[in-house]
């Protein structure tokens, strides 16, 4: 069995197009790309049971489907797996085209898109398989079963359509072999956020929450939280130290500080083993000071909090269930302890008006993080805000592209129109960022080490990208 994983080629004019291993896909101008470590997680069981496997990353090396195609004829591929998002659902069913064309292979696609929309997707003619949700070990069983045995599968079968029994999730996350990562030239995922190399790593799956917006937990990967051993992290971290040289890890877990024993018990492996090197994470509000300052003597650099917007009536209906003086609380104490504090906020969850974004710009303001990012909501098909917004008529996307959640407004909302949630959108980014106090504090402190300048000038160079195209939404 000889098998293809393919992120495909998605460009615009809007810049490169982040698919894989995106909770919010979109395109962007800076060429800052996630690793595709799902993708590198199925290459690893295919490996391990002595199936062949080629990955390519188009977007990364930047290869055109023509060459992607060329490539394809001079290999004699069993099985093609394309990764598939909303706002890319074009190019990714062109590629499968395409690649059918040139190739006898079975076409999968993977993803949330091709997960919500598995039956419409098998009515084109080139598209053989979905595997919905969580889908390594179910490519290992399209190679090694028949298809009717194969869980979590909606399939063709003499023109009539298939849909198999829906997978269980993973349950012992230890039993994943490691992200294989020999496939990738992983210097195409540096970011000018974290020290070089710098790898990407996940601890657990599945988030808790109910957020109407989130798209993992409501399509891919469940709402259940299984983790890893703190045994197998930091197993995976001194393996990436010792062997590919990484001064910086991103955990890129929904939430990676769920479980206040489990975090400690990750820190204390990691200081037990004195293992010198710089981490990050996305952390939900609410942690205490003990928690963090473990955190911070395990090498932790910074926290990605989501706190979505300074309204408490919006984050109560979106089922945030944080409150505001909590999220101060973690931020003041995320500063007290010394990690860098970031903030991700949300313009377009249901209720908002002018009163909620000035509210949310205020909070953003005044928990004045080390940096903040700002984005208009998009709520992707199979979320249940989504569902809500398709229900009242207030989505107005004309097409799946225009989900790219990089600058547009896919909906609105009863008091903003469109229009107004862009406004509001580019309107929230110039007043953080521009403020005097906030230019010079951030110059000042980016310029006592060369990671600080590096992350000033590849912040500032960003921004900068971004803001010539959010102040045409101003005017």
């Amino acid at each position: 069995m000889n098998v293809l994983l393919l992120n495909a080629p998605w460009s615009t004019e809007s810049g490169y197009g982040v698919r894989s291993n995106s909770r919010w896909p979109h395109t962007r101008k800076d060429k800052a790309l996630p690793f595709p470590i799902y993708l590198a997680y199925t290459a690893a069981i295919l490996e391990k049971n002595n199936i062949r496997v080629d990955i390519i990353d188009a977007v990364a090396e930047e290869k055109t489907l023509s060459q992607i195609t060329d490539l394809i004829k001079s290999k004699n591929y069993d099985l093609v797996v394309i990764e598939t998002s909303t706002p890319s659902i074009d190019f990714d069913l062109k590629a499968a085209e395409e690649v059918k064309k040139v190739s006898k292979a079975r076409i999968v696609l993977i993803g949330p898109h091709a997960t919500h929309f598995d039956k419409e997707l098998l009515k084109h003619d080139f598209v053989d398989i979905i595997a919905r949700g969580e889908f390594e070990y179910t490519i290992l069983d399209i190679c090694n079963k028949k298809l009717m045995e194969v869980e979590g599968i909606t399939y063709k079968e003499n023109k009539e359509t298939k849909r198999n029994k829906d997978r269980p999730l993973i349950e012992d996350l230890d039993n994943l072999p490691f992200p294989d990562r020999h496939l990738f030239k992983m210097s195409h995922y540096d970011s000018h956020l974290y020290k070089s190399p710098s790898f990407l790593m996940i601890t657990s799956r599945g988030c808790p929450y109910q957020c109407t917006y989130c798209l993992w937990p409501q399509v891919m990967y469940g709402h259940k939280f299984r983790a890893r051993s703190a045994k197998s992290v930091v197993d995976e971290m001194e393996l990436l130290i010792k062997k590919h040289g990484a001064r910086e890890i991103c955990f890129d877990d929904d939430t990676f500080t769920i479980g206040k024993e489990r975090v400690i018990e990750i820190c204390r492996e990691i200081i037990q083993r004195n293992l010198k090197i710089e981490w990050s994470c996305f952390g939900r509000v609410g942690l205490d000071e003990e928690t963090l300052r473990e955190m911070k003597e395990a090498g932790c650099e910074h926290i990605r909090y989501g706190v979505e917007s300074g309204s408490q009536e919006l984050l109560n209906r979106c089922k945030k269930f944080t409150n505001i003086p909590q999220i101060k609380e973690t931020f003041k104490l995320t500063k007290k302890v010394g990690i860098r504090d970031y903030g991700t906020f949300m313009i377009g969850l249901p209720g908002e008006t002018w009163k909620t974004v000035d509210q949310t710009i205020e909070l953003a303001k005044e928990l004045d993080p080390y940096a903040v990012q700002f984005s208009i909501v998009i709520p992707f098909p199979g979320t249940e805000y989504y569902s809500e917004l398709k229900e009242q008529g207030m989505l107005k996307a004309k097409t799946w592209a225009d989900f790219d959640g990089s600058t547009k407004s896919v909906i609105e909302t009863k008091e903003l129109s469109k229009e107004d949630l862009e406004k509001a959108f580019a309107l929230a980014w110039k007043k953080f960022y521009l403020r005097p106090s906030y230019v010079i504090k951030s110059t000042l402190r980016h310029l006592r080490s060369l990671q600080d300048m590096k992350r000033l000038f590849g912040g500032a160079k960003s921004f900068l990208t971004r803001w010539m195209y959010y102040r045409k939404m101003l005017k």
